[in-house]
């Protein structure tokens, strides 16, 4: 590591009058704010819901490292935590998954190693040298770690560190140690102000300190005394804005905001969809084109062939074999299956009570993976729409069938999955997860839980 090594670069008057533009563009925004599924917030209720979230967390934290927990407990602590409040964007790859992917790494050499370097690193540092250290110290083991993993797409990224362990950093103090959020990298980067390194501690010293500069001069140019979320909240509006050439040299309103944020989850989708494949990539049209049977039988065929791609075991069933579901997709490796069925319907599903055909070949089916050593087993329902309340069939389900999990896809949600495998080679057994819950799966919820923040 080199510390005092990193130099950082001079602000010159052209970027700070750009950053005074940030922020004054966030405040004719009325100080709004968003989360990470685009509900629209002002900034200060935004900033309480956090405040009492680390309340909740730091209990997690303080049992993990006075050895209250063990590292599995707390996984699973801050896990079903974030799920239920993503106020950090910590459920996304770069958080949960990179704590679920070090986990699994790490036990080929023991638990009980993985847990002394994260008591030690996620403690809370004395100073930036210490942070440093500690940034160190989890990227060589995470690189160590990752040597054994076979398949390197489920090995933890060394890149995620930084962002990891400032997370937890920040839940204990948020007034000292910012966020290292790929998206404020980005807006650095448009800048022109950020450079490259080669270890996490170099990014994350530069990072800190040119964060720290910015807030500083913030502070001097409002005359307040603003945080590290502050800024972040005022930089990630610009963002989300996408530099749009029609609104850059206007004041963002809350009305141009919300326009220039569907536009870039527009953008984002569209680039997403560059990673897939020609023949499943018009799922979504394919789903809303009713008619003869052969449009639902290509329905069903497109999404065998995209989960397949997704890594899993597919018996297709369906269309001209009687009274069945659509298909049945394994994943032995977790002991995870899913009976699931399409709908093709132009203006979506209409969802209710389920018919008795499902619940009969629910009925038939569940046993026969449970004989065959499935311990989890879920319910999809694949269509481009969903109309109505999705309480209803999952209540019936879950009540008239063995069932626990059934989960209503949108094909559009299905392509994201598939998109973020291509893209960032997300596991088949964190994709299962994702699948195996309750409710309405949208793509949104994807983004929410695999986009990096």
């Amino acid at each position: 590591m080199s510390k005092g090594v990193v130099m950082m670069q001079t602000i010159s008057k052209e970027n700070l009058e750009k950053i005074h533009k940030i922020w004054d563009d966030y405040k004719d925004s009325g100080f709004r704010t968003q989360d990470l599924k685009g509900n629209d917030h002002d900034s200060a209720s935004f900033d309480q819901m956090r405040l009492e979230a680390i309340k909740a967390i730091q209990i997690y934290i303080n049992d993990f490292l006075a050895n209250r927990c063990d590292m599995k407990t707390f996984k699973g602590n801050i896990d079903s935590y974030n799920k239920r409040n993503n106020l950090w964007g910590f459920a996304a790859v770069k958080g949960q998954m990179f704590f679920n992917q070090l986990w699994n790494a790490s036990q080929k050499n023991s638990e009980g190693k993985i847990t002394e370097v994260l008591r030690q690193c996620i403690r809370f540092p004395k100073d930036l040298a210490e942070a440093l250290d500690k940034i160190s110290h989890l990227e060589k083991y995470v690189r160590a770690v990752g040597e054994t993993v076979e398949d390197k797409r489920k090995s933890p990224n060394p890149g995620s560190v930084a962002y990891f362990l400032s997370y937890f950093w920040q839940i204990m103090d948020f007034t000292e140690y910012p966020i290292m959020y790929t998206s404020l990298i980005t807006s650095i980067n448009r800048l022109g102000l950020w450079k490259k390194f080669e270890t996490q501690a170099e990014c994350y010293e530069y990072f800190y300190h040119l964060m720290t500069q910015i807030r500083d001069e913030l502070r001097r140019y409002t005359g307040k005394q603003l945080t590290h979320w502050d800024v972040e909240h005022s930089f990630w509006l610009r963002e989300i804005s996408s530099e749009l050439s029609s609104t850059a040299s206007l004041p963002l309103s809350k009305e141009v905001a919300v326009k220039s944020t569907r536009h870039v989850e527009l953008e984002h989708r569209s680039s997403l969809h560059e990673y897939l494949p020609p023949i499943v990539a018009d799922l979504v049209m394919v789903g809303q084109q009713e008619g003869p049977a052969r449009k639902g039988l290509l329905f069903e065929k497109k999404i065998a062939m995209l989960m397949r791609m997704l890594d899993f075991d597919v018996e297709e069933l369906g269309q001209g074999k009687g009274r069945e579901p659509d298909g049945i997709a394994r994943y032995r490796q977790e002991n995870i299956a899913f009976i699931y069925d399409a709908k093709v319907r132009e203006g979506g599903f209409s969802v209710g009570v389920s018919d008795r055909a499902i619940r009969e070949y629910i009925n038939d089916h569940y046993p026969r993976l449970e004989r065959d050593g499935y311990k989890k087993i879920g319910f999809i329902i694949v269509s481009s729409h969903f109309r109505g309340e999705p309480d209803e069939i999952i209540d019936d389900l879950t009540l008239q069938t063995p069932i626990k999990r059934v989960a209503l896809v949108k094909s559009e949600a299905l392509l994201q999955l598939l998109a973020y495998k291509l893209k960032d080679g997300v596991a088949t057994a964190e994709i299962a997860k994702l699948l195996l819950q309750n409710g309405v799966i949208t793509e949104s919820d994807i983004d929410e839980k695999l986009s990096d923040v």
